[in-house]
């Protein structure tokens, strides 16, 4: 079974950091460059985890993500690399070339380069990675963009206790929320595999906007906005949605749900 001896371990290394006032200041969002959802969802902002479930498009949405930041600011990038931990292993490199050549051409050359990828296949070295080091990667590589794809599917398989993963799961995004608010970095996380309904209420409770992303159509997508702290963007009679055609993520399809 689970034994919090972990949690403890890490958290006794912990050590008090202050920050400049100046720090906090928001800066403009990282957006997904689609009108519509970037209306419905606002953009990424610094220090905002942002969760997106539902079809395979989570990923397409997140690996676009990885070559906006690239841009400049004056082009709505935030003018950094990315940090992609790969927990799915569904990074797909020849997409964000293809991407890359059509919309953002100016970012060829370096845009791979600029995307860091950490392959993590148990729970164990997810959860492992994000208490102990994704702080300091941060630091090193100066990146204003964490994404981590299909976060859940780790703490579901089938050779891990049900208890164990979620409370896994939980210390997980306990030190995840907490290192990149302190950071002031954009996180996305995915999730597009069927898992128990315990461990997306786990990750829905502890980010701060949650959006479901459905195959309407072939080249249709449906965006389900289930949490977002601004009641602005929220419908009070129940989720707001946005269904239409999200241009590249309706056309490039991976199969999936």
């Amino acid at each position: 079974m689970f034994s919090w001896d972990f949690a403890l371990d890490v958290g006794s290394k912990s050590q008090v950091s202050f920050q400049k006032a100046s720090e906090f200041e928001a800066g403009p969002p990282l957006r997904f460059g689609f009108d519509h959802l970037d209306r419905l969802i606002g953009g990424l902002n610094s220090g905002q985890t942002v969760f997106l479930h539902g079809s395979s498009r989570c990923l397409t949405l997140s690996e676009i993500l990885c070559v906006r930041v690239q841009l400049k600011h004056s082009f709505g990038g935030l003018d950094s690399k990315a940090m992609f931990i790969d927990a799915g292993n569904m990074f797909d490199p020849y997409f964000i070339t293809e991407y890359t050549a059509e919309h953002h051409p100016e970012l060829l050359d370096d845009v791979l380069d600029r995307i860091l990828v950490l392959r993590t296949f148990t729970c164990h070295q997810l959860t492992t990675f994000i208490a102990k080091n994704l702080q300091k990667e941060i630091h090193r590589h100066g990146v204003k963009l964490v994404v981590i794809s299909d976060m859940v599917t780790p703490y579901c398989e089938p050779d891990i206790d049900l208890h164990e993963g979620l409370d896994l799961l939980k210390v997980s995004l306990n030190y995840l929320t907490s290192t990149v608010n302190f950071e002031r970095v954009a996180t996305l996380l995915t999730s597009i595999r069927r898992t128990p309904q315990r461990h997306l209420l786990a990750v829905k409770s502890m980010v701060d906007i949650v959006a479901r992303v459905e195959n309407d159509r072939e080249y249709l997508v449906r965006v389900v906005l289930e949490k977002h702290p601004n009641l602005a963007m929220r419908e009070l009679s129940g989720p707001k949605f946005y269904g239409g055609d999200l241009g590249w993520v309706g056309r490039y399809h991976r199969g999936g749900r």
